[in-house]
């Protein structure tokens, strides 16, 4: 699970749009209409067209800002704009180390949210006016060798992919905030579904992790176990491409939400074990009463918490809508056996990795400072913040166990929730329907 420091706001408002879509204003059928001959028909927007607006205005801004940079690449040419928006990407790094300082330092002030954006307007700026600066300088030369045409086109081009990229760093950073109607908004936009598949996954990977690296105030998941092993083991090499499992990873999902009362932001992963419900573990959704579940080529969906057990660290989301198809579980799993760790580390994108089952035991954890023990499948497995709650799948695409952390202790060690504890709660996952407290957060 991966946890991020949040800004609390406190805005709420409402508003009203003009219906057009709807029948004439005082003919009938117009539900929530008064009849008004002659007027407009005024009303209060669905949480769907909020969210199709929200995502119309992202479109908006970040086309216009694609064109911004386009046309001063063409003015400045490369090294110009290379430099100014390196600086750029530079001040967003120093505002990464500044703004969860500032934002503690200013908690409780009336003046925070202020704090908080000023600080980053800042340090984008001053990055920006020394990379510019410096590309300046180097600009020079390349107009003593009058590249002309040719440096102007490459600036135009280095101005738009920068600007992507900024761009996919950014709505990252704000999806993973899992407040649901800001991460379905940021993930409508057709525009910035567009720059995301156009960038290789390497990349998308290296802008989570630097982002987790520099941003995350919190620590990883992490288990203390008593009898873990005292060396690294050799992870195996699987191939990970086996269409059985690229057809289980359709049903692997990012888990995303906001715990309010300790003021964190959270991500995990989690899988589909029925029709519209999810598993993942209970310390993901800890404190959260809205987590938004995003499946693989489906819109972000807001879901519900039905069932949690924190001494399992299980818990089960209900999600309306969700097409993605069930995972059905192993019928037998033995130490030896190679399997896919799926999820989505650093809250990044969908990654799989070699896994081998070293043991299926009970062991000793150190679970929030008390001792206790668990069964749990130990797993020689590189595991990251973000993949907990993901499954660990076997080679024919079944589900092993669920990822819950990595040892403390030692590398490329990690564990997984053993189909005797999963079983249960895969069959009952049909059938829950009640919304059940998530339980308190944990502070970062």
């Amino acid at each position: 699970m991966r946890r991020s420091r949040v800004l609390s706001t406190g805005i709420a408002r409402g508003s009203r749009v003009l219906s057009t879509g709807m029948p004439s204003p005082g003919l009938a059928g117009s539900s929530g209409c008064p009849r008004n001959r002659g007027r407009s028909c005024w009303r209060i927007p669905t949480r769907e067209e909020f969210r199709m607006g929200a995502s119309v205005i992202v479109d908006a801004v970040v086309v216009l800002s694609l064109i911004g940079a386009l046309v001063d690449g063409l003015r400045r040419g490369f090294l110009r704009t290379l430099g100014g928006l390196a600086g750029v990407v530079a001040g967003a790094i120093a505002a990464s180390f500044a703004v969860p300082a500032v934002s503690t330092w200013a908690a409780g002030s009336e003046w925070r949210l202020l704090a908080v954006i000023g600080t980053a307007v800042l340090l984008l700026g001053v990055g920006y006016a020394i990379g510019a600066t410096i590309g300046a300088v180097f600009g020079r030369g390349a107009d003593k060798v009058k590249l002309g045409l040719l440096d102007r086109l490459a600036g135009g081009v280095a101005g738009v992919a920068i600007t992507g990229l900024v761009w996919i760093a950014v709505t990252s950073a704000v999806s993973l905030l899992g407040v649901p109607l800001v991460t379905t908004s940021v993930a409508g936009s057709t525009v910035i579904r567009t720059i995301d598949d156009l960038t290789p996954d390497p990349v998308r990977g290296f802008l989570a992790q630097l982002q987790s690296t520099v941003v995350d105030e919190g620590t990883s998941w992490v288990v203390e176990a008593l009898d873990a092993p005292t060396e690294a083991p050799v992870i195996p090499s699987v191939a990970t491409d086996d269409p059985e499992v690229a057809t289980a990873t359709d049903s692997v999902v990012r888990v995303s939400g906001t715990a309010w009362a300790c003021d964190v932001g959270v991500t995990g992963s989690g899988f589909v074990v029925s029709d519209d419900r999810v598993i993942t573990n209970a310390h993901v959704v800890a404190g959260v009463s809205q987590p938004v579940v995003e499946a693989p080529n489906e819109p972000p969906r807001t879901g519900r918490v039905v069932y949690l057990d924190a001494a399992a660290d299980l818990a089960v989301i209900a999600v309306d809508g969700l097409s993605a198809a069930p995972l059905a579980l192993d019928d037998a799993v033995l130490a030896g056996d190679d399997g896919v760790v799926a999820g989505y580390p650093f809250g990044g994108p969908l990654t799989l990795g070699a896994a081998q089952i070293s043991s299926d035991a009970t062991v000793s954890l150190m679970v929030d400072g008390a001792p206790t023990s668990r069964e749990v499948l130990t797993l020689a497995a590189l595991v990251n913040q973000g993949n907990s709650g993901g499954p660990l799948l076997s080679l024919d695409g079944t589900v092993s166990g669920v990822v819950f952390g990595k040892a403390a202790s030692v590398d490329n060690v990690g564990y997984a929730i053993p189909l005797s504890v999963l079983g249960p709660v895969a069959a009952e996952a049909p059938s829950l329907t009640d919304t059940v407290d998530s339980g308190p957060c944990r502070e970062a």
